[in-house]
């Protein structure tokens, strides 16, 4: 054909006493057998719809035909402009079918005041106020994807877009994330594709911010092939990730070998995937519902077949589409009778005006039946509102599993949505993070309680000593009321191993460890002090023309004192910031299940806010006691009654809880990941530095009593002094 443009009339009705609506036709060329099918249908439906007694009476229907050469955006224009502007006005534009074409024609329409339908692509009022798209675009629907999330319990996805697509799909793209914030789902990324070289940095970024579920909006092929490949040797595929393709790359026709990729390779990535199609195997309803024509698709596309090609089995691909614009537009003008009547118009003697149009686009918005693509109605924006089919398609087969009522907004399943994956296994959208306690290994619980328990059994046995023996001379020259105080510390601190070692935490044992710890320590160095002080006080009062007397009850006083404070402490500490049980998670003890799914291993401690500034505080004062303490030990190193000098041991002690203290500093701080090894040096070191002061102070007595059990004054000081000589190096 050697001319641009090919016009023909076609008079659908010969009664020269009707009134004639004048319709334009724009039809692609290119495709000759597809350009004339597609005309032919036209044909027939607008002559079966002249037949009828309930559509457009007293009217007959004339056709205006343009053929457009293939992808000639200018040619669209200049065809446009000549169905408008020569002749009678059109009522209505059907077609093109191109969309390069569309675009073009579809910005024209508005300015004529006329409506455009075609099936080519979606509307957008925006752009394109007069246009309807007959199509079912109802996978393009953004509450299509709102209700699958949301039936799936899925709230975090990506969105990777081919930066071709039209930017009517941009529009519904953006309304979508629109309503993914409204209903609380993120959208972690969206990538637009501009150039296939950064489709690995896109996967990557996905597979870094661990998100499964993956919307593909994509209008070339390679780009697709590019992602899938991507895909495959980054791992985003199987069972923990879900793709979501939009219509024109379901399935696997556009699956071939790429130069990094094996078809095998893309396939596995695509096994399995969603599709959102309409359903129609060759454009065909397969429902035994009646449409409009009072037959049903098959039987109405076999009278098109039969009628265009003298055929039954040579089905034009788009005829039901074709056959539903023309009979959409038949009832939308019907409906718009009404409204121009009621402004004093008619479809006949039509002319270009913003009434007529508001009255035609009126008539437009109410058409709803059923047609040979399934039901056929009109949303805000112009695009009908279909039944949207979810397909999953594997490697040589796929299967309907869901469908999606626009209308009434709902989602239907045909099989059960737990058995879609393997193992009814329902994909999460990032990986389930499972928390799991863990305890103390019984070995080490066991072995700490023994520890402990020693412990108290030798300090209850070293109490027992005392208060029986306390009348013995070499008892009562070392203090016994200040020896209990000093095993009462000490319990407390075997105590504290023992409820620190406990599986279990709450906020009133981390209270209990927090006070039984440090009030222990205090009373037991300061018990080891005060003794100290008074023999310093004692010895070193040269001035004095009489003995000092120095009671146990100023001891009592000293060794209070130094309590209260760190009571006061404590409790200020447990009312500005209360501890608390957390957890702390074991990062090197992490599972990750076939799944993706990970078990996170945590131990239960206790925690405050501000625990660094008090803990600091205690140190600091207990840090201060210990210097004094060892302050007079050193002064008081010449006196040499050892049933009254304890100074060489309490030496003995600062220097063995010193080295403890700072063994323990540096392994805390070695194992601050490792709970269970930081828990035993611990406790470790605060039984031995306890168990070794206690057996430093107590067992030269008990031996010394042991011997001699009648001991006087005199005989005490010779028989601990002996006992210590003996029992010195072993001790030290």
């Amino acid at each position: 054909m050697c001319s641009l443009t090919v016009h023909g009339v076609v008079l659908l009705n010969n009664d020269p006493s009707t009134p004639v609506i004048h319709v334009g036709v724009l039809l692609d060329l290119g495709y000759d057998a597809k350009n004339n099918a597609a005309e032919q249908t036209f044909k027939i439906a607008f002559a079966d719809i002249q037949t009828r007694t309930d559509l457009l009476t007293g009217y007959r229907i004339q056709m205006h035909v343009h053929h457009i050469r293939l992808d000639d955006e200018g040619e669209a224009a200049v065809a446009m402009m000549k169905l408008l502007m020569l002749g009678e006005p059109k009522v209505a534009i059907l077609g093109p079918f191109n969309i390069v074409h569309l675009i073009t024609t579809a910005k024209i329409a508005p300015v004529f005041h006329t409506i455009q339908l075609t099936y080519g692509m979606r509307s957008d009022t925006t752009l394109f106020p007069t246009y309807y798209s007959v199509n079912d675009y109802s996978y393009m629907d953004p509450r299509f994807r709102i209700k699958l999330m949301k039936h799936f319990c899925w709230t975090r996805a990506a969105f990777i877009v081919d930066k071709e697509i039209q930017d009517v799909d941009y529009k519904q793209i953006d309304k979508f994330h629109s309503l993914m914030r409204e209903n609380n789902i993120t959208l972690v990324t969206t990538a637009v594709v501009e150039d296939m070289k950064i489709i690995p940095d896109i996967i990557t970024t996905i597979k870094i911010l661990d998100v499964r579920i993956i919307f593909g909006f994509f209008w070339r092929i390679p780009i697709e092939k590019e992602i899938m490949c991507a895909a495959f040797k980054q791992g985003l595929y199987g069972q923990r990730y879900v793709w979501i393709l939009e219509e024109r790359l379901t399935g696997y026709y556009w699956l071939y070998d790429t130069k990094d990729c094996t078809l095998e390779q893309l396939q596995i990535v695509a096994n399995g995937h969603f599709g959102m199609s309409v359903n129609f195997e060759q454009s065909m309803s397969s429902s035994p519902e009646l449409t409009i024509t009072g037959r049903t698709s098959e039987e109405e596309l076999a009278i098109i077949d039969t009628r265009v090609y003298n055929s039954t089995n040579r089905t034009f691909a788009d005829a039901s589409w074709v056959f539903d614009t023309a009979c959409t537009l038949a009832l939308g003008l019907n409906n718009s009778i009404k409204h121009l009547h009621g402004q004093g118009m008619s479809l006949s003697n039509y002319s270009y005006s913003k009434q007529r149009l508001a009255a035609i686009m009126k008539g437009m918005d109410e058409v709803a039946f059923v047609g040979l693509t399934g039901p056929v109605s009109f949303d805000k924006s112009h695009n009908r509102i279909g039944n949207l089919y979810i397909k999953q398609y594997f490697a040589s087969s796929s299967r309907d599993i869901a469908s999606y009522d626009g209308i009434n907004d709902s989602l239907h399943w045909f099989v059960p949505h737990n058995s879609i994956w393997k193992d009814n296994f329902i994909p999460a959208d990032s990986a389930l993070k499972t928390h799991q306690k863990k305890t103390i290994p019984k070995s080490l619980y066991a072995t700490l309680c023994v520890l402990a328990g020693v412990g108290i059994i030798v300090t209850i046995s070293c109490f027992v000593f005392n208060v029986v023996w306390r009348k013995n001379r070499i008892v009562k020259m070392s203090s016994p009321n200040i020896n209990s105080i000093l095993l009462i510390g000490c319990l407390l601190l075997y105590v504290f191993i023992i409820i620190k070692t406990a599986a279990s935490a709450t906020k009133a044992i981390c209270t209990v460890q927090l006070f039984c710890f440090w009030i222990g320590f205090a009373t037991t160095f300061g018990s080891m002090f005060s003794k100290t002080w008074r023999v310093y006080r004692i010895f070193t009062n040269t001035k004095m023309e009489r003995n000092m007397s120095i009671r146990d009850k100023h001891l009592l006083v000293i060794i209070g004192i130094v309590v209260t404070m760190e009571t006061i402490v404590l409790t200020v500490w447990e009312c500005l910031s209360p501890h608390r049980v957390t957890r702390q998670q074991l990062d090197r003890e992490i599972i990750i299940t076939d799944s993706g799914d990970e078990i996170l291993f945590f131990y239960p401690v206790c925690d405050s806010d501000h625990s660094n500034h008090f803990i600091w505080t205690l140190r600091i004062m207990n840090g201060t006691l210990i210097a004094f303490g060892a302050f007079l030990a050193w002064e008081t190193r010449n006196v040499h009654i050892d049933a009254l000098n304890d100074s060489k041991t309490i030496g003995i002690c600062v220097y063995n809880v010193v080295i403890l203290s700072a063994v323990e500093l540096l392994l805390s701080l070695i194992l601050r990941d490792k709970p269970v090894e930081l828990l035993g040096v611990t406790s470790v070191c605060l039984f031995a530095g306890t168990f070794v002061s206690e057996m430093l102070i107590f067992l030269p007595k008990m031996l010394a009593v042991y011997r001699n059990p009648t001991a006087t004054s005199q005989t005490a000081v010779k028989t601990i002094e002996t006992t210590q000589t003996e029992h010195g190096n072993t001790a030290l």
